[in-house]
């Protein structure tokens, strides 16, 4: 139905099966992150400069089939990119990243107050051309909202150029919808889509508000869906968006001392948030929330938004 040949994953997953509740729908999942040869994965926060002297925030450190990786962040741009150990130069001090827009967004959005819901980055920081348009991927067991992502491409046809988007995504749909997401991947490939991978957590669990219920162990939470991501190919992101956009004061500093941003929305459309300048739209590519993707499509269709790369609105 993708039209794209799907590639064998069982060298990568050993599938174990629990139940998970996920907005009120039964299923079956995986609870294995396939992270494929990545070994020693741990957060870190140094500063580096790579081979063109742009100043670097190194924020994980890991091998993979033997070679030593950084997950670095440009410290000016917040770009992510993946780099080998070989080809950066640390830096003694890691003051110089004070003064770094970097170190200021991960000031900004980790100070109080801590709303239980909807803390951290919600709609641009400045004035903006438009808007940003973030799809959460929860788990579930309904295929994704293929007509939707379809006429994204057809956009992309249209206007000539990659279509930005964020895709929240969850370790556990990577896993349990290969075909959907390498079908994204291809789109992204083929400059169809420019895809920010936000991390939703691993295993997005619902009951007892979602990320603070008790037992839950962030670290992992965070960690495995990254991996997953590294695995594919992909690069994490800055923004980690929290499961039901619920947080409080202590993940929000664990997730400063993770280095990254919580990225939350003001125009969840199925909630009935409406859209301005600058805002960050909420949806769920995954067909359990079918209402925004109702609502987002005419505008979609008639070429009301302007979509911009998430990163724009810090």
């Amino acid at each position: 139905m993708l039209g794209l040949k799907i590639e064998s994953r069982s060298r990568l997953v050993a599938i174990f099966f629990m139940g998970l509740l996920c907005y009120g729908i039964n299923a079956v999942f995986a609870d294995v992150a396939p992270t494929g040869g990545i070994q020693h994965y741990s957060p870190v926060y140094l500063a580096a400069y790579d081979r063109e002297h742009h100043l670097l925030a190194l924020i994980r450190s890991y091998e993979n089939q033997g070679t030593a990786y950084y997950l670095t962040v440009d410290s000016n741009t917040l770009v992510t990119q993946v780099m080998r150990a070989s080809d950066v130069n640390l830096l003694l001090d890691n003051k110089v990243l004070n003064n770094s827009n970097y170190f200021k967004m991960l000031e900004r959005y980790s100070e109080a107050p801590y709303p239980l819901v909807n803390y951290g980055l919600t709609r641009a920081g400045k004035d903006v051309p438009g808007v940003f348009l973030t799809i959460d991927l929860c788990p579930s067991h309904k295929l994704f909202e293929q007509r939707f992502f379809e006429t994204l491409v057809a956009m992309s046809e249209k206007e000539d150029r990659p279509i930005p988007i964020a895709i929240s995504v969850t370790g556990l749909w990577m896993i349990h919808h290969s075909a959907e997401m390498n079908w994204l991947l291809a789109q992204e490939k083929n400059n169809k889509l420019q895809i920010i991978w936000v991390n939703h957590s691993f295993h997005h669990p619902v009951k007892d508000h979602f990320l603070l219920a008790p037992g839950i162990n962030f670290d992992e939470e965070v960690f495995d869906t990254e991996k997953l991501l590294l695995a594919e190919g992909e690069v994490p992101s800055v923004f980690f968006r929290f499961p039901g956009l619920e947080s409080n004061q202590e993940l929000i500093l664990k997730l400063r001392e993770f280095g990254l941003i919580a990225v939350g929305s003001d125009a969840w459309l199925a909630k009935g948030q409406k859209i301005t300048q600058g805002s960050i739209i909420l949806v769920h590519g995954n067909s359990n929330e079918p209402l925004g993707i109702k609502l987002i499509m005419p505008m979609l269709q008639a070429d009301q938004l302007h979509l911009l790369p998430l990163l724009q609105a810090l």
